[in-house]
């Protein structure tokens, strides 16, 4: 997590993502089910932005991948960081498999499971390393 957190502050995509991970972190080994719920909400939270920020700093750096995709919508966004050669086919798969996940288990239920926010955290942190990764090959081979 701490490799993520460092990895938004890098990128700039805002400190309001790194503190939806700080109450997550914090908050990861106590409260009741209805806590952990909430946990689940902010890593949803998290995945969006996630998503939009990296679509926004790909259009910045590289103009030609702008199009009428709305980065605001999380299956959209995924989509279209796909499209834009940053997102295998496979990870685009994957991240819209969270992306459910965190809506099912999350958005959707009052209450949640411990279990279920600790996959959810470990998931979202190693997919987001990948999503980092790739995106910075894709700027790095814009300039040949």
């Amino acid at each position: 997590m701490a490799q993520v957190k460092r990895r938004v502050s890098e990128y700039n995509f805002g400190e309001e993502l790194n503190s939806l991970l700080d109450k997550v972190e914090a908050s990861l080994d106590t409260g009741d089910n209805f806590d952990q719920a909430a946990m689940l909400k902010h890593l949803r939270t998290f995945f969006e932005h996630l998503h939009q920020q990296a679509g926004q700093r790909l259009r910045k750096d590289l103009p030609e991948t702008i199009d009428e995709t709305p980065l605001t919508k999380c299956g959209q966004a995924i989509e279209y960081l796909q499209r834009k050669d940053v997102l295998t086919e496979k990870m685009q798969s994957l991240g819209k498999a969270i992306y459910g996940v965190l809506s099912n288990e999350g958005v959707h239920a009052i209450k949640s499971e411990r279990e279920y926010v600790r996959l959810c955290r470990n998931m979202v942190a190693e997919y987001a390393l990948v999503l980092f990764f790739e995106l910075e090959r894709r700027l790095g081979n814009s300039s040949g």
